[in-house]
């Protein structure tokens, strides 16, 4: 479970990388940092301790810099070989974590997800027990 400070922190992130152009919300305007304890409970404990504390430490970062900084990154992880190695482990710890919360379309009020319904994105299950035909 996260505290209200972690969740902020990973808003101020998720604001940054998915700020949200209509009809699509920004991060914050959604319930998927509610997803992130699961998300990173599926990984390594030593994984998720330490993209917590990169996320507590950009808390602090204005969202222009922390752009700045996000970008330089992005740039620094197409790097060949072992130079690029821990940027791309950052860019992906990052943005993986807020796009699968983000897409994960729990922002849904009313059943349906503003995000998914503006993708035509619609999940749904079918047993293969269908007798109609």
């Amino acid at each position: 479970m996260m505290n209200a400070r972690q969740q902020r922190a990973w808003c101020h992130v998720g604001d940054v990388l998915v700020p949200g152009h209509a009809p699509l919300p920004k991060y914050s305007e959604t319930r998927a940092v509610e997803l992130i304890p699961r998300l990173l409970a599926a990984g390594h404990p030593d994984d998720a301790s330490a993209i917590s504390l990169v996320v507590q430490c950009l808390r602090v970062v204005p969202k222009p810099l922390l752009a700045m900084l996000l970008h330089l990154v992005a740039a620094a992880s197409r790097l060949r070989g072992a130079p690029g190695g821990p940027f791309r482990l950052l860019e992906l710890g990052l943005r993986g974590v807020v796009l699968s919360s983000y897409y994960a379309g729990l922002d849904a009020a009313d059943g349906e997800s503003r995000i998914h319904g503006h993708l035509g994105y619609h999940i749904s299950c079918h047993t293969g027990t269908d007798t109609s035909a």
